[in-house]
C-alpha cells in the first residue's frame, strides 16, 4: 500500500484501497485523504443532512452537501459560494 500526506490532518498515512466516490472527486479524495478524515467526514455528513433537513432527491441540496465536503476536508480553493439551500 502507498502512503500520502493527507490534506486534511496533514500526517502521512496508508492511502485508500479505492475511491470513496465515483468520478474525479473520488479519485481526488483517494489521492489527497486519508480514510480516517474520510470517515470523520461521513459522520459530518449525516449532521448537514438532519440539521438541514436535506433531500437527496434535490439537486440544489445534493450540491450544498458536495461543497460543505469540500470545505470540511479543505479543497476551499473548489468551493466559490457555500450558500444554505432553501
Amino acid at each position: 500500500m502507498s502512503m500520502i500526506k493527507c490534506l486534511r490532518c496533514e500526517s502521512d498515512k496508508l492511502a485508500m484501497v479505492k475511491a470513496p466516490l465515483l468520478g474525479a472527486i473520488g479519485e481526488r479524495i483517494k489521492k489527497e485523504i486519508c480514510q480516517d478524515c474520510f470517515e470523520s467526514w461521513k459522520g459530518m455528513e449525516i449532521k448537514y443532512i438532519n440539521e438541514y433537513r436535506l433531500n437527496m432527491m434535490d439537486k440544489e441540496h445534493r450540491q450544498f452537501l458536495l461543497t460543505q465536503m469540500k470545505i470540511f476536508l479543505g479543497f476551499e480553493k473548489d468551493v466559490a459560494g457555500a450558500d444554505v439551500p432553501s
